[in-house]
């Protein structure tokens, strides 16, 4: 059926508003409908529909505009607000309007108390709040109070510094370094300025010039020595300062072919660092250094000298220098030179040789000059606790008061004169003390010195002029390390079980002793070796406990680990000794024999004195128990 037109649902009239703004006319439409079908009301008014669907997208450039606008105005809120905070009649804070003076003086001697006055002043419309004046000085600085004490930053609270106030403090140190050194000291100050939590900050930088060391170096030396020959200059450390210098230390760097002999007082180490100590004002340090130098004729060598406090972690370096000073020597070949050789060396400055060896020494003389030398007298001292002085032979005259032998034109030709370029060479022998006699007398580090002289004069165009040259070399005399051992069954600190004679498949424990004993020199490193066949084995007990003995299983080494050994250990002293126990199971094969216990055995050492590597070994050791006093002679065949 059909409906009328007011009937007309409000969906069918959108439809016709549509078809008409396409420009269409009006149109007739028929809807069919099931009569059964309920009528849907139509709920949308004309126009309502048109209102909505044809509204369009919103504006975007009013958009853009909105937020232009918010951004701008937040941005002049803000620079409103930071010229409140910063702008102030026309002023601006600042760190410049901080103005920092310090007043002391502009050089100052190192050692001496550097007082300086610290000026704050506050120029900026706002007060200062929350002032901090730090002040930083370089390394080596120390409170002048106690010098004692390092003085390497100070922070003093100041609190607030109203506006066109100044603030005035004092501070005293004591700078160290070398002369002419320049020293920079920072003074900075921290602060912060009312309702904001920004730490502000200003510094100033000075330089202080240091007029002198706090300590003085004076070095006596000679200009020009021989190459080879033994010299000795004077080292002198004197305070410049007020003050006491604390833990100084005195540092030389010699040149190269330098042979450093000694000193005194003694070195920490390496012959090149002294332990001054504290240097009270006005005090002064000798030290007195020898040794001699090799090089070429006409070259210089140079020491350098450096003195300064001890450093804190490491007292044998310095940590502050105060002074380096040079020393320049010239090396001058004498007119006439003496060398001594040894057993037929002439280079090393020290010989090893043993107790009652015999020993060959030549005197070497040379002609350096380019003129003849005339009534030349050469000379060798020799002394120490190793020379026997019963035992001299010589081609020269032995003057046994003084245990030299001399040599001039009176016994030897050729030296009445000498030819430029000319040698000559004259010998001598003499015997070391033997072992006996060195552990007799108690005798520790036995020594023989030579030193050699030759004197003269040089004649060129009638003039004469004296020349004279020395040479000298040491004998250190070796020490003798002594191994003995034993097996034992009875005797000893252990009580041993097992068949006695050894039966053939059945174990047999034994005592092994090791002994030990010295000469005249210590021993360090000492060690002892020996090594057990397959059939033994290390039963791990050992006298006295305190020793240090360790069994390899590996390859059956028993190791004796025994360390140092006194000089005279076993003569005047009681020789060093341990024991320990093996077990033996000997087999059919070694019937009616003394099978073997322990091989290799051998002791090595160390001699602390000549830096010679020792040993000494022994036999092997059997089942043989004559260092037994219980046991029989039978007691070390293996029975069935």
């Amino acid at each position: 059926m059909f409906r009328a037109e007011e009937e007309k649902s409000g969906i069918e009239k959108l439809q016709e508003r549509i078809d008409s703004l396409k420009g269409g006319g009006e149109k007739e439409r028929r809807v069919l409908q099931d009569d059964s079908a309920p009528a849907v009301k139509g709920d949308w008014g004309d126009g309502q529909v048109s209102k909505y669907l044809f509204m369009g997208a919103p504006n975007r450039s009013s958009m853009t505009k909105y937020f232009l606008s918010a951004a701008t105005v937040f941005f002049l809120i803000s620079a409103g607000f930071a010229g409140y905070m910063f702008l102030g009649g026309g002023q601006t804070i600042s760190g410049d309007n901080v103005n920092i003076t310090v007043v002391g003086p502009v050089s100052s001697g190192g050692g001496e108390e550097l007082p300086l006055t610290i000026i704050i002043d506050n120029q900026n419309p706002a007060a200062m709040e929350a002032v901090d004046l730090v002040v930083e000085f370089p390394v080596g600085t120390r409170q002048a109070d106690d010098v004692g004490k390092e003085f390497l930053r100070q922070r003093e609270t100041i609190g607030a510094i109203a506006t066109g106030e100044s603030v005035r403090r004092e501070i005293r140190a004591v700078l160290f370094g070398q002369e002419k050194e320049t020293k920079e000291i920072t003074v900075a100050v921290e602060y912060r300025i009312s309702g904001s939590s920004a730490l502000l900050f200003k510094e100033k930088k000075i330089e202080i010039v240091l007029s002198s060391a706090p300590v003085a170096v004076a070095i006596e030396a000679p200009t020009g020595i021989s190459a080879g020959l033994p010299f000795e200059l004077t080292v002198t450390i004197a305070s410049n300062s007020a003050n006491v210098i604390e833990n100084l230390l005195l540092k030389a760097e010699y040149g190269f072919g330098f042979s450093f002999s000694g000193s005194e007082p003694k070195s920490l180490t390496g012959g090149n660092t002294w332990r001054l100590g504290d240097l009270k004002s006005g005090s002064k340090r000798i030290i007195k250094i020898r040794g001699r130098f090799e090089g070429q004729n006409e070259e210089e060598k140079v020491f350098r000298f450096t003195v300064g406090t001890a450093d804190k972690k490491d007292e044998n370096l310095i940590g502050t220098a105060f002074l380096t000073t040079n020393q320049a020597i010239t090396l001058k070949k004498p007119a006439v030179g003496v060398s001594i050789a040894l057993n037929g060396d002439a280079v090393a400055k020290e010989t090893i040789a043993t107790a009652g060896s015999q020993i060959r020494a030549d005197l070497l003389l040379n002609n350096n000059s380019a003129t003849p030398a005339e009534s030349i007298e050469a000379s060798a001292t020799l002394s120490g606790s190793a020379f026997n002085r019963l035992a001299v032979t010589t081609s020269g005259y032995y003057r046994s008061t003084d245990n030299a032998v001399i040599w001039n034109r009176g016994n030897t030709d050729n030296l009445s004169r000498l030819e430029p370029d000319a040698n000559a060479s004259l010998s001598l022998n003499f015997t070391v003390l033997d072992l006996a006699s060195l552990i007799n007398a108690g005798i520790t580090n036995p020594i023989i010195n030579i030193n050699a002289a030759v004197k003269g004069q040089t004649v060129a165009g009638g003039n004469k002029s004296d020349f004279s040259a020395n040479d000298s070399k040491v004998i250190k005399i070796s020490s003798e390390l002594s191994l003995d051992a034993k097996l034992t069954y009875y005797d000893g600190p252990f009580v041993n079980q097992g068949p006695i004679p050894p039966k053939a498949d059945t174990e047999t424990f034994y005592t092994i002793t090791w002994r030990i004993t010295n000469a005249v020199n210590d021993l360090a490193n000492v060690s002892v070796t020996g090594r057990l066949p397959l059939y033994a084995r290390f039963l791990g007990a050992v006298s006295p406990q305190t020793e240090n003995v360790v069994f390899n299983q590996l390859g059956g080494m028993v190791i004796w680990n025994v360390g140092k050994v006194s000089a005279l250990a076993g003569f005047s002293g009681p020789a060093r000794a341990v024991s320990f126990q093996v077990a033996i199971l000997p087999s059919v094969a070694h019937i009616s024999s003394m099978p073997l216990v322990m091989n290799n055995i051998k002791a090595l050492g160390d001699d602390d004195w000549t830096g010679e590597k020792l040993n000494s070994g022994v036999k092997d050791l059997t089942t043989d128990l004559r260092a037994d006093a219980k046991a029989k002679f039978e007691d070390g065949k293996v029975v069935r």
